[in-house]
């Protein structure tokens, strides 16, 4: 776990490994335990476009989202993650952090979540919350994204 860097500097993190990388190609991909009876709610007629991070410092944040879960992506101010975006948006009139950085959690659902926790320990800046750990459904472990929110690691066991 490592203090806070620039965007400079995380771009300077090691090359993921295969493992990582094939979980950063399929975030968002539909997976077959996606569908499991009585855990997903399904809506007709609305879809979710995409999820707005507002940031004093929006290019940072992209970096380090870009850094963390999509390593190849181009650089700009939306993140696309399966058929959503992550859209980080410049805003003057927030904290540095999120106060109560709990309540919205964004989750990313990963195969190999070993892999992707490897990964995240080599960016600088990582703050992890909760360790990987087992509950009900499979793996999961909690980090903090340089603006405070919180971003769930999470394999769901098959």
């Amino acid at each position: 776990m490592r203090a806070s860097s620039s965007p400079d500097e995380e771009a300077r993190a090691p090359p993921p490994t295969d493992s990582f990388r094939r979980d950063a190609e399929s975030i968002g991909e539909r997976n077959s335990y996606d569908d499991r009876e009585g855990t997903i709610m399904t809506t007709t007629g609305i879809r979710l476009g995409g999820l707005v991070l507002g940031s004093a410092d929006p290019e940072r944040l992209g970096a380090w989202y870009r850094a963390a879960f999509a390593p190849s992506a181009e650089p700009g101010n939306a993140l696309k993650v399966g058929d959503n975006r992550l859209i980080f948006d410049h805003r003057d009139d927030l904290e540095q952090s999120a106060r109560e950085p709990g309540r919205i959690l964004i989750n990313f659902y990963v195969e190999d979540i070993k892999a992707v926790a490897a990964h995240l320990e080599t960016l600088d800046g990582t703050r992890w919350i909760r360790p990987v750990e087992e509950f009900g459904g499979g793996l999961i472990a909690t980090i903090e994204d340089p603006a405070g929110n919180y971003v769930q690691i999470v394999e769901l066991r098959r």
